[in-house]
This record gives structure tokens, C-alpha cells and sequence, in this order.
């Protein structure tokens, strides 16, 4: 009998102090994570960017496609585009700009504008800034035009 009493005080105590113990629980917890990030080309890219050649001839003017641009991600997006022209004193003049405003999933959109060489015989470019937007992706991207005026 004396046996079970010291087994069962055993047992008592025992369960007051695991029950006054702290459990071995985590309030904070951190991982490293090894991240790759490939390069593509623009024609293989989520926003998809084809430069167009433009060729204008000199004392003319043409509606020419500038870029063309291709959703591949999930959603849609928002564009802002801005175009600016060359730094020289002779340059094409650039006006009209047709763009859309919004770019749906898988869908291509070409950006067009006016393009006119006044007395020009030379190849100048034009700088096109693109974003492109929605609730959780933002791409921006800058890529030179070469604007041929024969």
C-alpha cells in the first residue's frame, strides 16, 4: 500500500509540474530561401516589348507602330506610356500617339504615333517609357526607337 501511495505523490507532482512548465512553442520563426532570377529576351518576357522598325520619308509623315506590346501574365494591365524624342537639334517630330490604356491577358496592343521627318536624312531616336500595372505585378521599361527619315 505504501508503494501506491509514494507512486501515486510521484504522479501528482509530476503532473503539477509539467502543467507549470513552459511547452515548447515558437514566437518567432525565420528561413533563408535561395531566390534564381533568369533574364529573357523581350519577346519571351511577361510584358512582351517588339521594337518596330520606322522609316519615314524626309518632308513626310506616317502613322507608323512604334512598339507592340503582349500581356503573358495572369491579369490585366494599366499602361502609361511616355515617348521622348532625341537629344539633337534634328529630330523627327512625334505626335498623335495612339496607346492603350489597359492591356488585357494575353493580349497584343501596338503603340502608334504620327512620325514626321521635316528636311531630316538621318537615322534619330526616340526613347519609349512604358508601365505597366495591376493590383500585384508592376513592370516598367525603357527601350530606344530608331527612327530612319530617307
Amino acid at each position: 500500500m505504501q508503494s501506491m501511495r509514494t507512486a501515486a505523490t510521484i504522479g501528482f507532482v509530476l503532473g503539477i509540474v509539467l502543467l507549470t512548465v513552459q511547452t515548447g512553442a515558437f514566437s518567432r520563426a525565420s528561413a533563408d530561401r535561395g531566390v534564381d532570377i533568369a533574364v529573357v529576351n523581350d519577346d519571351d518576357a511577361y510584358l512582351g516589348i517588339e521594337k518596330r522598325p520606322v522609316s519615314v520619308t524626309s518632308n513626310e509623315s506616317e502613322n507608323a507602330s512604334l512598339v507592340r506590346l503582349t500581356n503573358r501574365f495572369s491579369r490585366s494591365l494599366e499602361l502609361v506610356l511616355t515617348i521622348s524624342e532625341s537629344d539633337t537639334e534634328r529630330l523627327p517630330d512625334i505626335s498623335s500617339v495612339d496607346s492603350p490604356t489597359v492591356l488585357g491577358s494575353g493580349e497584343s496592343e501596338s503603340i502608334r504615333a504620327t512620325v514626321r521627318c521635316d528636311n531630316l536624312t538621318a537615322t534619330e531616336t526616340a526613347r519609349v517609357g512604358i508601365q505597366a500595372s495591376n493590383d500585384v505585378t508592376r513592370v516598367v521599361a525603357n527601350r530606344t526607337i530608331q527612327i530612319s527619315c530617307a
